[in-house]
């Protein structure tokens, strides 16, 4: 029965080849439209999965429009908005503070090395995030310490 079927189809794409390419071509690009956008989807909602405490995250976005230009997203706040929101919501537990993405150089006794694409963060950055340090203890790494010369 099926191979009857498969035999008017057949027969049916050779009478009508427009009509029949046309079909085929529309569900092809379907097809691989809907696969780009499932993919897509995943790779957006696989982001930062191996925290701890993924689901306790949230980012606060601040964003602003020049004049002449489109508007930017950037991953940082003033400095005061940390405290602002945990005074506004008490079930806030811990605050890390990104900010500015700059070049800096850095240096240690004649070697000198400039680094690109630098962030600068709280010191509590481990206590919310779950990366993993190399070395060194992560309750100090990101203590400022500054040298006067």
């Amino acid at each position: 029965m099926i191979q009857n079927y498969i035999k008017i189809a057949w027969r049916n794409i050779l009478k009508n080849r427009g009509y029949a390419t046309i079909n085929i071509v529309g569900l092809a690009i379907g097809l691989a439209c809907c696969l780009l956008i499932v993919i897509y989807v995943q790779n957006e909602l696989s982001y930062d999965k191996y925290h701890v405490h993924k689901d306790r995250i949230f980012r606060v976005v601040h964003d602003y429009k020049e004049v002449g230009s489109t508007e930017q997203h950037q991953i940082w706040g003033n400095a005061p908005i940390g405290e602002a929101l945990k005074a506004d919501f008490p079930e806030i537990e811990k605050i890390v503070q990104f900010s500015g993405q700059t070049s800096i150089l850095l240096k240690q006794g004649e070697n000198r090395f400039q680094e690109e694409n630098v962030f600068f963060m709280d010191s509590t950055a481990f206590d919310v995030f779950s990366w993993k340090i190399l070395a060194g203890n992560p309750h100090t790494a990101l203590k400022m310490h500054i040298l006067l010369y």
